[in-house]
């Protein structure tokens, strides 16, 4: 489901511990967790993303970023993830652009390095509203 991609100085690990996926970018540089597959969202149309993410340090700020290989690539970008040690769900709603062509989306997270602890990753969900 998910590609793993480092960027000459990122060093990302990546583990499924109990009911979460967990990551940590051990680098200096910018690492991404991405989806393998393309995804479907259709032109025009109002999204919500739902995650369900935390970390034991807060210092952690994940990007998320859904985008589109065709029309305009950046669909949505969630900036300023605050993590807490629970896992909490983060919703934001989006609409996407009138130039994209169905099934040439994805998911990315940018995970920035030098990270202490590693992120939890429950649920990433992309609903039609």
């Amino acid at each position: 489901m998910w590609r793993i991609s480092n960027s000459k100085d990122g060093l990302l690990k990546f583990n499924i511990e109990k009911d979460v996926s967990q990551v940590i970018n051990k680098g200096e540089g910018l690492s991404y967790i991405i989806t393998k597959r393309d995804i479907t969202l259709e032109p025009a149309t109002k999204y919500t993303v739902n995650l369900v993410i935390g970390s034991d340090d807060s210092q952690n700020k994940p990007v998320l970023i859904v985008y589109s290989r065709k029309g305009k690539n950046t669909q949505h970008q969630l900036n300023d993830i605050v993590l807490s040690s629970k896992l909490q769900q983060i919703r934001s709603t989006f609409s996407t652009t009138d130039d994209i062509e169905e099934e040439n989306q994805g998911v990315r997270i940018n995970i920035l390095g030098k990270q202490k602890e590693p992120i939890d990753i429950k649920t990433i969900e992309i609903w039609l509203e």
